[in-house]
């Protein structure tokens, strides 16, 4: 079983939530697991530019799939784009698979104070 976010990169604008999904390639199993998640700054800042709020998501059996949302912080600065990449650290599945190529997933933030 593979578990991977559905997409190796978002964008989002300033000041709103991105929406981001977890995903597994079989939803032919029965019983429940939790992947763990971390955030790492590249130039924007947790507490500055976006809020860490999730660390865990849990799927119930036979769930294909899990969303949960990154708030952003609209600053009033005008800069140039940013982004942070959040990252797959653990599972609580026995044997899992990660797909390499989408362990992680960049954010990027679009300036909406005037400077691109």
């Amino acid at each position: 079983m593979d578990v991977f976010f559905e997409a190796a990169s978002y964008n989002v604008t300033e000041g709103d939530n991105v929406s981001v999904s977890l995903a597994v390639t079989s939803n032919n199993y029965n019983f429940s697991f939790t992947v763990f998640l971390s955030y790492e700054d590249n130039t924007a800042s947790n507490g500055v530019d976006y809020l860490s709020k999730v660390v865990s998501l849990n799927f119930s059996a036979n769930q294909s799939k899990v969303m949960f949302e990154v708030p952003t912080i609209d600053d009033n600065i005008a800069e140039l784009p940013e982004s942070f990449t959040l990252v797959i650290v653990n599972t609580t599945i026995p044997t899992p698979v990660m797909r390499k190529d989408t362990v992680n997933a960049s954010v990027h933030l679009i300036d909406n104070d005037g400077r691109q």
